[in-house]
């Protein structure tokens, strides 16, 4: 399939554009990677596939199975600056205002256990600006966050941004004034933390596909749900993926 060549998206009417990045230290992508790109490529009229560092022939060939809009970068900046130049360099403002959503995600998790389809369709009904997967709430943070604490925000690993925010100038201009993150606990702090809440006050709407509002506390309290409370996100929060940092933490910590 071309690059630029546009399937019809399979959840609606709604024109997707995805921007995917991967990474693997040794290059080679394991196959929860191509399970998850074949099950939201029909949601997409366009998918492009960043990859930082490197990527064996094998892995390579795979990729371009499901899109040949696929580009390598050095391993710098993590997912932020792969979507970034994702989006200022291989698709441009100008195109992407053509499209009803941009869908931001990465290798960090896996699944779906529902359709894609369902969940773009469940979220289209609560017509919301911008969405994601989980929430984290409120937290102390390392003092890095501009705010002074972690506001209650949308966990970056997946993102969707609805038409009205593509065409306006702040948020490509929030895309163009990024930084190039050199350590995780920016990303963190300076991103994730930041741009639910930026993008809120400036009156967009917002949500999250599994709410855990019910069980946040004090700041000094809140934690990942998505990490250390996976039976109740999947079994009761309708929970469509598993991160795979839950299978890292160690057994202590549940």
């Amino acid at each position: 399939m071309s690059a630029t060549d546009a399937m019809p998206a399979a959840s609606g009417s709604r024109k997707r554009l995805g921007v995917f990045l991967a990474y693997d230290a040794d290059g080679i992508l394991d196959d929860y990677v191509f399970f998850l790109l074949r099950e939201i490529r029909p949601s997409l009229a366009r998918l492009i596939i960043m990859v930082n560092g490197r990527l064996t022939d094998e892995s390579l060939a795979k990729l371009r199975e499901i899109s040949d809009d696929i580009h390598l970068r050095p391993n710098q900046g993590f997912d932020v600056g792969a979507w970034r130049e994702g989006i200022l360099t291989h698709c441009g403002f100008g195109p992407l205002r053509h499209y009803d959503e941009l869908v931001l995600f990465n290798d960090s998790f896996f699944g779906p256990f529902r359709p894609f389809s369902e969940i773009f369709d469940d979220m289209d009904r609560r017509n919301v600006d911008f969405w994601g997967l989980s929430v984290h709430g409120e937290a102390t943070g390392t003092g890095l966050c501009p705010y002074g604490y972690r506001p209650r925000y949308l966990q970056t690993y997946f993102l969707v941004f609805g038409k009205r925010m593509l065409l306006d100038p702040v948020f490509q201009s929030f895309w163009e004034t990024l930084p190039e993150f050199r350590h995780f606990e920016e990303v963190s702090e300076r991103f994730s933390a930041v741009l639910t809440r930026y993008f809120a006050d400036l009156g967009y709407s917002w949500a999250a596909y599994s709410d855990t509002s019910d069980l946040e506390t004090r700041r000094d309290q809140n934690f990942d749900h998505h990490t250390h409370n996976v039976y109740e996100m999947v079994a009761h929060r309708e929970y469509p993926v598993i991160k795979r940092r839950s299978f890292l933490v160690p057994k202590e910590t549940y």
